[in-house]
C-alpha cells in the first residue's frame, strides 16, 4: 500500500497512519474525546432528536463499572474499551457481516462451504486485529497494563447490558428481562456534542489519574 492511503488527518492536525500508529496521551483528550462526542452509536437511527455518541456510551459504562466493581481500572477500561473508534469510526455489527457476505461473495463460482466461511473469518480477523493494534497503543497512552481475562470479560458483560438497556431507552426495544439495566437516574437521554465530550474529558481526568497528572491536568 502507497504510504498515506491508510492515513488520516485528527481534530488536532496529526496526520496519522492507521498502519503506523501513533498516539501521545495528551491526544485522549484532544483527539479522542472530542471524536468520540460526535460519533453516533446506532448509525445515528436512534428514536430522539439527538444523536447518542460513543463518548455517552463509554462514560455510562465506566461510572456502572466503578459503582459495581471493586476493581478501578475496571471503569478506566470501561471509558477506553472504544477510543479506537476516533480513528476507525463506529463500524456497526450488521455492516461488518455484510462486508463477510460480499467479500465470500466474490470468491469463484462453486466455492465451497469451507472456503466461505474462511474468507468471513479472513474478514473478521482483519477487523478484530486492527482494533487490538490501536487498543494496544491506546492503552499505553493511558499509562494502563496489560487486561486480564477477567475484566475483558466483565468488561464484554458490562457492553452487553449497555447494548440492552440503550436499545430499550433509545430503539423502543423490550429490556431483556434477565438482565440488569445499565443506567442511573433513569432512561438514557443523549448528551449534546458539547456535553459528551465535557463529561469525557472529565472522566478521562477521574478514571486515568496518572496519565491525567503527566500531561499536568490532575492538581
Amino acid at each position: 500500500m502507497i504510504s498515506g492511503e491508510a492515513a488520516i488527518k485528527t481534530r488536532s492536525g496529526r496526520l496519522v497512519d492507521l498502519l503506523a500508529f501513533s498516539l501521545q496521551t495528551e491526544h485522549l483528550w484532544t483527539e479522542i474525546a472530542p471524536a468520540l462526542s460526535k460519533i453516533p452509536r446506532f448509525c445515528g437511527q436512534t428514536q430522539l432528536p439527538l444523536g447518542y455518541s460513543v463518548a455517552q456510551h463509554c462514560v455510562l459504562m465506566a461510572e456502572a463499572a466503578e459503582d459495581e466493581s471493586a476493581d478501578p481500572a475496571l471503569a478506566a477500561l470501561a471509558l477506553l474499551h472504544d477510543a479506537h473508534e476516533a480513528f476507525l469510526g463506529d463500524v456497526i455489527t450488521p455492516a461488518l457481516r455484510a462486508l463477510q457476505a460480499t467479500v465470500a461473495d466474490g470468491l469463484p463460482p462453486g466455492a465451497s462451504a469451507a472456503a466461505r466461511r474462511a474468507a468471513e473469518q479472513m474478514v473478521d480477523r482483519a477487523w478484530r486485529g486492527m482494533k487490538h493494534a490501536l487498543d494496544g497503543h491506546i492503552l499505553d497512552a493511558a499509562h494502563l497494563g496489560p487486561v486480564t481475562d477477567e475484566q475483558w470479560i466483565a468488561l464484554h458483560v458490562l457492553d452487553g447490558r449497555a447494548l440492552e438497556t440503550e436499545m430499550a431507552d433509545l430503539m423502543g426495544e423490550p429490556q431483556p428481562p434477565l438482565r440488569l439495566p445499565l443506567r442511573q437516574g433513569g432512561a438514557i437521554r443523549p448528551w449534546p456534542v458539547a456535553l459528551a465530550e465535557e463529561r469525557y474529558c472529565a472522566a478521562l481526568d477521574r478514571y486515568l489519574p496518572a496519565a491525567a497528572r503527566s500531561i499536568g491536568r490532575a492538581a
